[in-house]
């Protein structure tokens, strides 16, 4: 791409940020409806994460077993923070035996593990740790490992898989292609006790296929995982333990509510927004539950209120949006060529990308304000007193995310 491309690009996109901290938007009416409804008009409340709740490698916890055959063209993502340092199972699907045909994930001897056929595994290079957020993306040509949205590397080789059976969380089974009583416990090991944020399949083309996200079942407060592509719960096993799970962000105020099920994550789809009204100018926007690594299309000339975003993956926005503040700045990412615009802050530090190709850390690209409010042509924005006012930035469009703190250097 040419210098002049990659400077027009990034001058499209205007950072009105103030504030290490996230600021929360004002409001105290009651939560949100139900987040989902099932094929039989169940409805769910999405929460943050769930955790399988295991004591150790075979003892406790619970386990879920789906009516998912992954094919071997599909890819696996799925994002997890690990507590303990045990054997555990981040998915699990078997073929005709429980040691051929296999295409399973598992965090083991302190790394984390892709399995495909007879066992062959390939180990990652880096240890995640506890206490960190982990991203997978595995298929059969490759394996890439992600801590707290760092890319760690490739870990594995092309290979290939082809399973027989239906896809297993927070377990692994021994029985093939049998999955009779879905999974008698002693036939169940590498119990997970991680917090699951959610859990995605998709297509050799790219197409999402399957979307599980944690959920909490309205009717009796069962607890599992909900898939936003086919409407499908899948509850704890017969024979498995109980989850424990983290309530996701209530969204106070009265905010017009994103589902996604539009098809086309066009803002200007009524069918994208709960009860198939697009949001006018002035109101509050809630994407606390859109679709993780999906990004959303700002097609409507309006300026918004307040705009909730989730806390567990960065919301990635094209297209142009306009409104007064975002709720979590650190979550909010602006895709190439697109801009974001949040009008009800102090500029501490605007975006113009004039100079030098448009490099990050020249400081011509940067008109910033100091405390009493005057501009400073030239000077970056780290350098102008109180710092901490200035450290919170989304991405430059075309470059790795920048998280909270990394500008204070």
């Amino acid at each position: 791409m040419s210098a002049t491309n990659k400077n027009n690009r990034r001058n499209a996109i205007r950072y009105l940020l103030a504030g290490f901290m996230a600021v929360a938007t004002s409001g105290t009416p009651p939560a949100l409806a139900a987040d989902w409804t099932d094929t039989n008009n169940a409805t769910y409340t999405a929460l943050r994460s769930i955790n399988g709740g295991a004591t150790d490698i075979a003892t406790g916890g619970g386990w879920i077993v789906t009516d998912i055959t992954p094919t071997c063209t599909d890819t696996v993502k799925i994002r997890f923070r690990l507590h303990d340092t045990w054997t555990q199972t981040l998915w699990c699907g078997r073929g005709t035996t429980t040691t051929s045909a296999t295409f399973t994930g598992f965090f083991l001897d302190n790394v984390i593990r892709c399995d495909r056929n007879a066992n062959a595994g390939a180990k990652g290079a880096t240890t995640p740790g506890t206490a960190n957020d982990c991203t997978v993306v595995a298929n059969y040509d490759t394996c890439q490992f992600l801590v707290n949205d760092e890319v760690q590397g490739a870990m594995m080789a092309s290979g290939n898989y082809n399973v027989g059976s239906a896809l297993m969380l927070f377990g692994s089974h021994t029985k093939g292609t049998d999955l009779s009583d879905l999974i008698a416990a002693e036939d169940v090991d590498n119990r997970g006790s991680y917090d699951l944020y959610y859990f995605q399949l998709y297509s050799s083309a790219g197409a999402l296929t399957h979307n599980l996200m944690p959920a909490a079942r309205d009717s009796d407060g069962a607890v599992g995982l909900f898939d936003t592509v086919t409407s499908n719960f899948y509850a704890k096993a017969t024979n498995s333990g109980d989850f424990t799970s983290e309530a996701k962000t209530v969204v106070t105020g009265t905010p017009v509510k994103w589902t996604g099920l539009g098809g086309d994550n066009n803002m200007s789809n009524p069918a994208n927004w709960e009860g198939g009204v697009v949001p006018v100018a002035g109101q509050d926007l809630d994407f606390t539950i859109a679709t993780p690594l999906v990004p959303i299309n700002a097609d409507i000339n309006a300026t918004f209120g307040n705009v909730w975003l989730g806390d567990v993956e960065k919301t990635t926005f094209t297209g142009t949006l306009t409104a007064n503040d975002v709720n979590n700045r650190s979550m909010l990412e602006v895709a190439d060529g697109a801009t974001v615009t949040l009008l009800n802050v102090v500029a501490s530090a605007i975006w113009t990308g004039t100079a030098n190709n448009g490099e990050f850390y020249d400081p011509d690209n940067w008109t910033c304000l100091n405390e009493v409010g005057t501009p400073i042509a030239g000077a970056f924005p780290h350098t102008i007193p109180p710092s901490p006012s200035v450290r919170m930035f989304p991405s430059i469009a075309g470059r790795t995310s920048i998280s909270p703190g990394y500008l204070d250097r």
